[in-house]
């Protein structure tokens, strides 16, 4: 691109537009110019670059000079949720709107993500619909609205969006293709298979496998193909063929069963409208057992580590190193419940060791002999408790039975809903929302600890 030469030519047209005493139209356009400059070094200061308050100056010159331009507003917005910049991201969503005259799909999307975030359900959930309304082909607005229904117990017209999930994520999309058998639609199927696939990740199988039996009960011969590590426990404790699927991304050839069917999508075809048609008792009960040890000491485990690929993993994992209190506590024995993911990661531009300092407790660390989830149940049905942030590990736990408090972050999952320190999911699980910051967070989780097992 010869930068000099281009604009050298723009200088003379906009000089040409001066000698023929069209001034208004050259200042338009010199400015017109400009927002263009301007509007695309802020993208790419945050898209590539991760600067985001030179974007953010970028931004502000180009509405400067042209602030009825929505698709500016609508940057700078982007740019204020990337930052966790919530509130403002709000007020230039609301601009964005008004420019654009309530006639762009796009912008009610946005407005629905960050109402979302800021808990203002109602308006999230209308400006999804506007959205909808606007571009009935736009599936990430309706994913996400059956987010936000799910997380309102509006099961109902939740799950019936909650499928559009395969056209927005291109991987499971792909994998739920190897599936050519007709999809089953909760109808008996006696002398007849069925396949129960996962395609999410390991805590939604373990989630979800809670409605097995009621798809057992209705007649043929049930498949489900599960990760390796799940193949075990599954197999324990539900009357089905189990087909394990390693986990390196390699697919094997799916199963010819006359039915299939995601184990997420169980739900909406049992038609599970409301709270009150499953429990909160454990369901996977059949592990190996071991004897609880008592030398005077509570034992607790804790996970304070998720997948370093989750998309929002610097909202739900925490340093060790912030659990001090809890780990040099003389009357507990703790326990590490971290296995196989790494402690550095980059949140953004921050680069985080969540280990950092770890020499300095005393953590028990016997995941080594923890080879699947079943070895998994065993170890922490041995303990008193376990504190774990939002992972597959919480579902194991309030499946199993065991004592749990989740450590929720700012932005969580839709399965634990808006409020409460209660889940109708697991009886077992006692929820510790965020409080303005993980140190208040487990503050609070210190004193449900002491309160309960320190003497």
């Amino acid at each position: 691109m010869n930068l000099d030469k281009f604009f050298y030519d723009s200088y003379q047209e906009l000089e040409t537009l001066q000698k023929e005493n069209r001034v208004s139209e050259a200042k338009y356009c010199a400015e017109a110019f400009a927002v263009h400059a301007l509007n695309t070094l802020g993208l790419l200061y945050v898209s590539k670059l991760n600067n985001y308050d030179k974007a953010l100056k970028c931004f502000d010159l180009a509405t400067d000079l042209d602030p009825g331009n929505w698709i500016l507003w609508s940057n700078k917005t982007h740019l204020f949720c990337t930052n966790g910049k919530y509130s403002e991201a709000a007020e230039t969503s609301e601009k964005s709107i008004l420019y654009s005259q309530g006639k762009t799909f796009d912008v009610f999307y946005n407005g629905g993500v960050i109402q979302s975030i800021l808990e203002n359900f109602e308006k999230a959930e209308n400006f999804y619909k506007k959205s909808m309304e606007l571009n009935p082909e736009h599936y990430s607005t309706k994913f996400n609205l059956s987010l936000l229904l799910l997380k309102n117990k509006k099961f109902k017209e939740g799950w019936s969006l909650y499928n559009t999930r395969y056209l927005v994520d291109p991987y499971i999309g792909s994998f739920a293709k190897r599936f050519i058998q007709e999809e089953w639609d909760g109808r008996k199927f006696k002398n007849k298979t069925l396949c129960v696939y996962s395609e999410q990740g390991l805590g939604d199988f373990l989630h979800f496998c809670r409605f097995l039996p009621n798809v057992t009960k209705l007649g043929g011969k049930v498949i489900c193909e599960v990760q390796a590590s799940l193949a075990k426990i599954i197999k324990d404790n539900f009357d089905v063929e189990v087909i394990s699927r390693d986990t390196n991304g390699a697919w094997p050839k799916a199963p010819m069963t006359d039915y299939a069917i995601s184990v997420s999508d169980l739900a909406r075809v049992l038609k599970i409208h409301d709270v009150s048609q499953f429990s909160g008792k454990p369901y996977l009960t059949n592990f190996p057992k071991k004897p609880k040890e008592n030398n005077g000491k509570k034992k607790i485990g804790i996970n304070w580590a998720g997948s370093s690929d989750h998309k929002k993993d610097n909202l739900r994992s925490i340093k060790i190193s912030s659990f001090s209190e809890i780990l040099q506590n003389p009357n507990f024995e703790i326990y590490s419940l971290v296995k196989g993911v790494q402690a550095v990661r980059r949140w953004n531009d921050i680069v985080v060791n969540l280990n950092e300092g770890i020499e300095n407790f005393n953590l028990i660390d016997e995941t080594n002999g923890v080879q699947d989830f079943s070895d998994m149940a065993s170890l922490i049905a041995g303990l008193d408790c376990i504190v774990t942030v939002d992972t597959g590990l919480i579902h194991l736990a309030g499946a199993v039975g065991v004592k749990s408090y989740l450590l929720l972050g700012p932005e969580h999952d839709w399965r634990w809903f808006t409020a409460g320190d209660t889940t109708p999911w697991y009886d077992s699980v006692e929820i510790i929302r965020y409080q303005d910051s993980w140190e208040r967070t487990i503050s609070e989780l210190t004193k449900r600890l002491n309160k309960n097992y320190d003497p």
